[in-house]
Protein backbone atom coordinates (compact mmCIF):
# COMPACT_ATOMS: atom_id res chain seq x y z
CA UNK A 1 0.00 0.00 0.00
CA UNK A 2 2.70 2.49 0.97
CA UNK A 3 4.66 1.95 -2.25
CA UNK A 4 1.53 2.54 -4.34
CA UNK A 5 0.68 5.72 -2.44
CA UNK A 6 4.23 7.02 -2.79
CA UNK A 7 4.20 6.31 -6.55
CA UNK A 8 0.87 8.13 -6.88
CA UNK A 9 2.19 11.02 -4.82
CA UNK A 10 5.34 11.37 -6.93
CA UNK A 11 3.39 11.21 -10.18
CA UNK A 12 0.84 13.80 -9.10
CA UNK A 13 3.59 16.04 -7.73
CA UNK A 14 5.41 15.94 -11.09
CA UNK A 15 2.19 16.69 -12.95
CA UNK A 16 1.13 19.44 -10.53
CA UNK A 17 -2.27 17.85 -9.89
CA UNK A 18 -3.46 19.69 -6.80
CA UNK A 19 -6.65 17.76 -6.08
CA UNK A 20 -5.06 14.37 -6.55
CA UNK A 21 -1.91 15.10 -4.55
CA UNK A 22 -4.03 16.47 -1.73
CA UNK A 23 -6.01 13.25 -1.44
CA UNK A 24 -3.02 10.92 -1.84
CA UNK A 25 -0.97 12.93 0.64
CA UNK A 26 -3.74 12.83 3.22
CA UNK A 27 -3.90 9.04 3.04
CA UNK A 28 -0.13 8.55 3.06
CA UNK A 29 0.51 11.09 5.84
CA UNK A 30 -2.13 9.45 8.00
CA UNK A 31 -0.54 6.03 7.40
CA UNK A 32 2.95 7.36 8.20
CA UNK A 33 1.72 9.01 11.39
CA UNK A 34 0.07 5.82 12.62
CA UNK A 35 3.36 4.06 11.83
CA UNK A 36 5.22 6.52 14.11
CA UNK A 37 6.97 8.10 11.12
CA UNK A 38 5.82 11.61 11.84
CA UNK A 39 8.85 13.39 10.37
CA UNK A 40 8.14 11.74 7.02
CA UNK A 41 4.48 12.69 7.27
CA UNK A 42 5.28 16.34 7.96
CA UNK A 43 7.78 16.50 5.10
CA UNK A 44 5.25 14.94 2.74
CA UNK A 45 2.59 17.49 3.71
CA UNK A 46 5.06 20.34 3.13
CA UNK A 47 5.83 19.01 -0.36
CA UNK A 48 2.14 18.66 -1.17
CA UNK A 49 1.38 22.16 0.08
CA UNK A 50 3.97 23.58 -2.28
CA UNK A 51 2.22 21.77 -5.13
CA UNK A 52 -1.29 23.01 -4.27
CA UNK A 53 -0.12 26.61 -3.74
CA UNK A 54 -0.94 29.32 -1.22
CA UNK A 55 -4.35 30.49 -2.41
CA UNK A 56 -7.73 29.31 -1.21
CA UNK A 57 -8.70 26.10 -2.97
CA UNK A 58 -10.56 22.92 -2.10
CA UNK A 59 -7.32 20.94 -2.45
CA UNK A 60 -5.42 23.20 -0.03
CA UNK A 61 -8.32 23.19 2.39
CA UNK A 62 -8.55 19.38 2.46
CA UNK A 63 -4.79 18.98 2.73
CA UNK A 64 -4.45 21.44 5.60
CA UNK A 65 -7.35 19.85 7.40
CA UNK A 66 -5.88 16.37 7.08
CA UNK A 67 -2.52 17.65 8.29
CA UNK A 68 -4.41 19.00 11.30
CA UNK A 69 -5.60 15.48 12.00
CA UNK A 70 -1.97 14.35 11.98
CA UNK A 71 -1.14 17.06 14.54
CA UNK A 72 -4.06 15.83 16.62
CA UNK A 73 -2.78 12.26 16.58
CA UNK A 74 0.54 13.61 17.80
CA UNK A 75 -1.20 15.47 20.64
CA UNK A 76 -0.52 19.00 19.37
CA UNK A 77 -3.88 20.49 20.31
CA UNK A 78 -3.00 24.14 19.60
CA UNK A 79 -1.67 23.42 16.12
CA UNK A 80 -4.58 21.14 15.35
CA UNK A 81 -7.24 23.66 16.28
CA UNK A 82 -5.43 26.56 14.58
CA UNK A 83 -5.41 24.56 11.35
CA UNK A 84 -9.09 23.70 11.85
CA UNK A 85 -9.96 27.38 12.25
CA UNK A 86 -8.02 28.22 9.08
CA UNK A 87 -9.69 25.51 7.03
CA UNK A 88 -13.17 26.37 8.27
CA UNK A 89 -12.57 29.97 7.22
CA UNK A 90 -11.26 28.88 3.84
CA UNK A 91 -14.21 26.55 3.24
CA UNK A 92 -16.59 29.38 4.12
CA UNK A 93 -14.87 31.73 1.67
CA UNK A 94 -15.00 29.09 -1.06
CA UNK A 95 -18.75 28.58 -0.46
CA UNK A 96 -18.70 24.83 -1.08
CA UNK A 97 -21.16 23.20 1.34
CA UNK A 98 -19.67 19.70 1.02
CA UNK A 99 -16.21 21.07 1.78
CA UNK A 100 -17.52 22.95 4.82
CA UNK A 101 -19.16 19.75 6.07
CA UNK A 102 -15.87 17.87 5.70
CA UNK A 103 -14.01 20.61 7.58
CA UNK A 104 -16.52 20.42 10.45
CA UNK A 105 -16.14 16.64 10.53
CA UNK A 106 -12.36 16.98 10.67
CA UNK A 107 -12.62 19.63 13.42
CA UNK A 108 -14.73 17.31 15.55
CA UNK A 109 -12.17 14.54 14.99
CA UNK A 110 -9.43 16.97 15.99
CA UNK A 111 -11.20 17.63 19.27
CA UNK A 112 -11.60 13.92 19.92
CA UNK A 113 -7.95 13.18 19.11
CA UNK A 114 -6.83 15.89 21.52
CA UNK A 115 -9.13 14.64 24.31
CA UNK A 116 -11.40 17.69 24.25
CA UNK A 117 -14.64 15.76 24.21
CA UNK A 118 -16.43 18.44 26.24
CA UNK A 119 -15.98 20.85 23.32
CA UNK A 120 -17.46 18.45 20.77
CA UNK A 121 -21.02 19.25 21.86
CA UNK A 122 -20.35 22.99 21.69
CA UNK A 123 -18.85 22.67 18.22
CA UNK A 124 -21.73 20.53 16.96
CA UNK A 125 -24.15 23.21 18.15
CA UNK A 126 -22.03 25.88 16.43
CA UNK A 127 -21.96 23.89 13.18
CA UNK A 128 -25.73 23.45 13.24
CA UNK A 129 -26.26 27.18 13.76
CA UNK A 130 -24.29 27.91 10.60
CA UNK A 131 -26.36 25.57 8.44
Amino acid sequence: MEADLRAAFDLNERLGRADEISDVCAALAFFLTWSSRTDEAEELVARALSTVGDGDSPARCRLLSRSGLVYGLLGHAKSTLAVADETLGMATRLRIPSLSALMWSDRLSDLLFTNQTDRVVQEVDRALELQ
